[in-house]
């Protein structure tokens, strides 16, 4: 069913008129990635840990993911565009890539075992790029000027910058687990402004 945040929120505000429009879509948002976690996990005990696609937003292709050079680090990253929702073994981060380049995506490491990869022969993984996230950054531990090109960062619900009106493909059973979550939040008294 194609949605968008916003119509969510409205629904919600009907049956909560007290609430103005952007609590609502706040909290909607905060639903949005607990139900989709709990989607993910329900998958997960029948053994598919994939995303389902229409929950999965894509980075860098209207506005460009350039890499830059952290200078105390030496190393290339790009600042990740939005927030993602926190699945187990780093699956919140779908995919990275460069843009013309998604059939050949690149491998992540753990922040801290950079070094540990450094002295064993796998540390090659079959030519790929590498990436890890510290914070707010993505780096890439094997860029080099010569090999820099723009990212293509695809999150699952990377939903901190986008636009609530944006059309979504959202399933209707999703749609209506986010206003009931949200309807039990706001079943207390109303905040005093």
């Amino acid at each position: 069913m194609v949605s968008s945040i916003f119509r969510i929120a409205e629904q919600v505000q009907e049956e909560h008129p007290d609430r103005v429009i952007q609590v609502c879509i706040a909290a909607v948002l905060d639903c949005f990635g607990t139900v989709t976690k709990q989607l993910w996990y329900e998958g997960k005990q029948d053994g598919v840990v994939e995303v389902d696609g229409s929950l999965i937003f894509t980075f860098g292709k209207e506005s460009p993911l350039i890499p830059a050079v952290d200078v105390t680090t030496d190393l290339y990253y790009v600042v990740i565009p939005s927030s993602s929702v926190a699945l187990p073994g780093g699956y919140g981060i779908n995919q990275v890539s460069y843009l013309k380049g998604q059939t050949f995506p690149f491998a992540m490491i753990n922040a801290g075992s950079m070094s540990m990869w450094n002295s064993i022969k796998a540390s090659v993984l079959g030519g790929r790029q590498t990436y890890f996230v510290e914070g707010t950054k993505m780096y890439f531990p094997k860029m080099t000027a010569a090999n820099t090109q723009n990212i293509l960062l695809k999150l699952v619900l990377g939903l901190t910058n986008v636009d609530v009106r944006a059309e979504l493909n959202i399933p209707p059973d999703m749609i209506n687990q986010i206003i009931a979550m949200v309807s039990q939040k706001f079943a207390g008294p109303v905040p005093e402004k």
